[in-house]
């Protein structure tokens, strides 16, 4: 979501029920209006807001448009043999470029894009192919790295923090205090880790120091989300949220469930976003609502 405006990916079985055409949708916040759509190249790619722009996948290159009318700022072409991820930090636009079928780490690429006109060039540091991107920090790339280079790994911990600054091309990794799993995202200057078991724990992105850990009823929660002011939100795939104070892991309260079946996995994971002062959750059954954090209990009103 991106100034009022919700991108949605849609997927179209053919009639020969053998493969899915996508199209990237944009609809208004406010009223549910559809504002534009365009085709992508990639049935599995979804579209990203970073930098103020929605960037679109379009097989080889990618385009950057205008959140509210969809029209093309520019194109770039996406290295050869690598997907591209795109992140904003501190004003700037960075494509993190990972080359298929390797374990090497000299195969993933930071690239700087200018927002304006989509000129590139590479920076000389880069994460590790096995580190997952959790955000940012002042304007820095943080990212949560892995122990094995093996993405299929049934048991694959997070073991250390990497942090880039993508102005200077200085890399820092920090050693965690101890292994952890589960899902990695930055909210409010800490690394905040969501097991599977519904623990929440954060991390210092700086140290590697364990700041605090919570225990939460939440079974397989995504990865947390931030708030504007201090809370850090938990969603699970039966649409139980949890909320916790950032700074302390303090536990402000828990909801109860508003999924109509419960779907989980790897792949069926919830999703949940900050929408002004509301939370908008999705889960794997396809529900989907709203909750207002002050008065979670709340029943929402009807469609």
């Amino acid at each position: 979501m991106h100034e009022g405006v919700v991108l949605v990916r849609e997927s179209v079985l053919n009639p020969a029920g053998n493969d899915t055409a996508a199209t990237v949708a944009a609809f208004a916040a406010d009223d549910g209006r559809r504002l534009w759509s365009r085709p992508t190249g990639d049935g599995n790619a979804s579209a990203v807001v970073a930098g103020g722009l929605v960037l679109v996948p379009d097989g080889l290159t990618v385009t950057a448009r205008s959140p509210r009318d969809g029209s093309a700022r520019w194109s770039m072409q996406v290295p050869a043999g690598h997907h591209c991820d795109f992140h904003g930090a501190g004003g700037g636009l960075y494509a993190d470029c990972t080359g298929y079928h390797t374990a090497s780490g000299a195969q993933r690429r930071l690239i700087a894009v200018d927002p304006a006109d989509g000129s590139a060039r590479r920076l000389p540091a880069a994460p590790p192919v096995t580190a997952d991107y959790a955000g940012t920090l002042d304007g820095r790339l943080v990212y949560a790295a892995r122990r094995s280079v093996d993405p299929m790994a049934q048991d694959n911990p997070f073991t250390r923090v990497v942090v880039i600054d993508p102005r200077t091309g200085a890399r820092e990794t920090h050693a965690m205090a101890e292994e952890h799993r589960g899902r990695a995202a930055m909210a409010h200057g800490v690394l905040c880790l969501a097991a599977s078991d519904g623990r929440a724990t954060a991390v210092s992105p700086l140290t590697g120091r364990q700041l605090w850990r919570t225990a939460t009823t939440l079974e397989q929660p995504a990865a947390p989300v931030a708030d504007g002011r201090s809370s850090v939100f938990l969603a699970s795939a039966s649409g139980r949220v949890a909320a916790l104070d950032a700074r302390t892991g303090h536990r402000l309260w828990e909801s109860y469930p508003r999924a109509g079946t419960v779907v989980s996995g790897d792949y069926n994971s919830p999703e949940l976003l900050v929408n002004g002062g509301a939370l908008v959750v999705t889960t794997p059954d396809g529900t989907l609502f709203t909750l207002d954090p002050a008065r979670p209990g709340r029943k929402p009103a009807s469609a």
